[in-house]
């Protein structure tokens, strides 16, 4: 390639290139060095994908801040908080009909057949 009336070769675009970084990026920059590319269209191509990729865990990051709630567990099978105990509708305290008192004998009150005050109710 010529620039300005010199031949500038991949190697020297390539460290021009590396050059550039952020210093908050240097052990990025000696990873891209150790990797050893000898085309600057090869490097470039590795940049690209590497700055997409960074751009989608930003914009998810976004979407859902480290610290936010957790996404629901994908393989929850219920979301009752039973732990296993009991089976369907009615089960546990106070559910259904009841005990004791007050189930279909008479209105709450004790059951007495043989009580004449009893009769009617």
């Amino acid at each position: 390639m010529v620039l300005c009336g010199e031949n500038v070769s991949d190697y020297d675009m390539i460290e021009k290139t590396l050059s550039t970084f952020h210093p908050g990026n240097i052990v990025l920059q000696q990873q891209y060095r150790a990797n050893g590319y000898t085309r600057y269209s090869k490097l470039m191509e590795v940049l690209l994908v590497a700055e997409q990729n960074n751009e989608l865990v930003m914009m998810n990051h976004q979407t859902r801040p480290t610290g936010a709630a957790p996404f629901p567990e994908a393989n929850v099978a219920s979301s009752s908080q039973n732990n296993g105990r009991g089976r369907g509708r009615g089960y546990g305290r106070n559910r259904g009909r009841g005990r004791g008192r007050g189930r279909g004998r008479g209105q709450g009150k004790e059951y007495r057949p043989d009580d004449p005050t009893m009769k009617g109710i």
